[in-house]
């Protein structure tokens, strides 16, 4: 008997380690292979599965450095459905809203590589303009967006993935009651709407200071300081805007955010005291506001420099970016640059016309103080609110470091672009001189 007992107790521990050995092979019994289908199936059904439609904040470039797009899909077995908004240079001048937006209509595919990857195989003018160089040089890389995509987590109303080129973490979510353009013009029209450069928040216990870049979608914290400064791009939504990341406000993570623009306020869908306090600079203009007739002022190049004021029109180009300014020169309009960022236009170097001899015409940023010209064509002037004024002044944009733009020159280039010498072409005059020097005020009258 005793001899029975002590085979049993030898023999447990090797019955209860098959037990284990089995219970292993019962989880990996399945070949990785099989398994990664099963994951690739699992996913494809979820993308197209009760034809939902989802929303992507899509950000391109690994650094979202350009901010958030919209976009919308809607998958079935085969072909993906997508809708943007367009970017500037794409819209038509028309005022139809089917101008604003793109829909388009191709192949995709889920396939495993290591896991499910979603990889949009066959070009889409909505998906693919990201990643597709165009004819300018500066854009040989596109914007260094995405076109295939890990899926790395399958919710009820929420698709984890990330960009398989920049490894930007993105979210596909479920579009629920509203139509794709409806939420695209939403989502415009909230752009249009928020324009505040500044605001406050409450960050690790303390008040923090917030700038937003609108030019590039980038919530910008501790702007003032060099060392802790963070950018946070975010995407704007039908109803406000989401950031990249979430950001702690009075001890809680929040990213998605609601705009009220009674309270100028920014208030967390998830905690209604995360709240970012919006400001509204004195002097701040939105883009349509700017058409009009003014009175623009600078200084005659004399010995005197008797204050020139001349009467101009500043006519929207209805791009949103820009403007032009008539009536300096019969022969020529300026063009303008509209800043979201901070509601003001600048004036920069820029090619005005051609001579008879094929030399072209460079209105140029001069800084006359110490004899320097420049040809870069973002150095410049912007506009600036004055209080003491109570208009808007002439200031130098900051963009030629070490020196300071307070005038202009009309310079005759060559076709290679080099300089011949100051325009001697009177046609090219404004008011009878190649050079309007120290630019002082834009004062609107009309």
């Amino acid at each position: 008997m005793k001899k029975t007992i002590l085979y049993l107790f030898i023999a447990l521990p090797a019955l209860l380690l098959q037990s284990c050995l089995k219970d292993q092979e019962d989880i990996f019994d399945q070949p990785s292979s099989l398994r990664l289908q099963e994951a690739v199936e699992k996913a494809h059904k979820a993308l197209y599965d009760q034809h939902k439609l989802w929303v992507l904040d899509y950000y391109p470039e690994k650094e979202q450095g350009y901010g958030g797009f919209s976009m919308i899909l809607q998958f079935d077995e085969e072909t993906v459905t997508a809708w943007r908004l367009k970017e500037t240079e794409e819209i038509v001048a028309s005022s139809s809203n089917a101008d604003l937006w793109l829909k388009a209509t191709s192949e995709y595919k889920v396939k495993g590589e290591g896991g499910p990857l979603l990889s949009f195989d066959t070009y889409n003018d909505v998906i693919h303009y990201f990643s597709t160089p165009r004819g300018n040089s500066a854009w040989y890389q596109a914007m260094e967006g995405d076109f295939e995509f890990i899926i790395d987590s399958i919710g009820a109303d929420r698709i984890k993935i990330h960009g398989k080129k920049t490894v930007n973490t993105m979210y596909l979510r479920e579009l629920k009651d509203q139509d794709p353009v409806d939420y695209l013009l939403k989502a415009d029209a909230m752009v249009g709407e928020f324009i505040y450069p500044t605001a406050l928040t409450t960050h690790e216990g303390a008040e923090l200071p917030i700038k937003f870049d609108l030019d590039n979608k980038q919530l910008v914290l501790y702007p003032n300081d060099l060392d802790k400064r963070t950018y946070l791009a975010f995407c704007f939504t039908a109803d406000g805007l989401r950031l990249y990341k979430p950001l702690e406000i009075n001890g809680a993570l929040a990213d998605d955010f609601l705009y009220d623009g009674d309270n100028l306020t920014l208030t967390s869908k998830a905690q209604a005291n995360s709240v970012i306090t919006l400001q509204v600079p004195v002097g701040y203009k939105r883009y349509k506001e700017w058409a009009g007739k003014y009175n623009f002022t600078f200084h005659a190049y004399t010995t005197a420099e008797e204050l020139v004021s001349m009467p101009v029109t500043l006519e929207p180009a209805g791009d949103g970016t820009t403007y032009y300014m008539k009536g300096l020169n019969e022969n020529y309009d300026l063009v303008l640059n509209y800043s979201r960022s901070t509601g003001s236009l600048e004036l920069l170097t820029q090619r005005v016309g051609t001579l008879a001899n094929n030399n072209f015409v460079l209105f140029t940023a001069w800084d006359s103080k110490n004899g320097y010209v420049n040809y870069t064509t973002t150095y410049g002037m912007r506009t600036e609110w004055s209080e003491s004024k109570n208009t808007y002044v002439w200031v130098d944009n900051g963009k030629w470091s070490g020196r300071q733009v307070l005038s202009f020159t009309l310079n005759e280039m060559s076709a290679a672009s080099t300089r011949v010498g100051i325009c001697q072409d009177e046609d090219f005059f404004i008011n009878g001189s190649n050079r309007v020097y120290k630019l002082n005020t834009l004062d609107k009258v009309e």
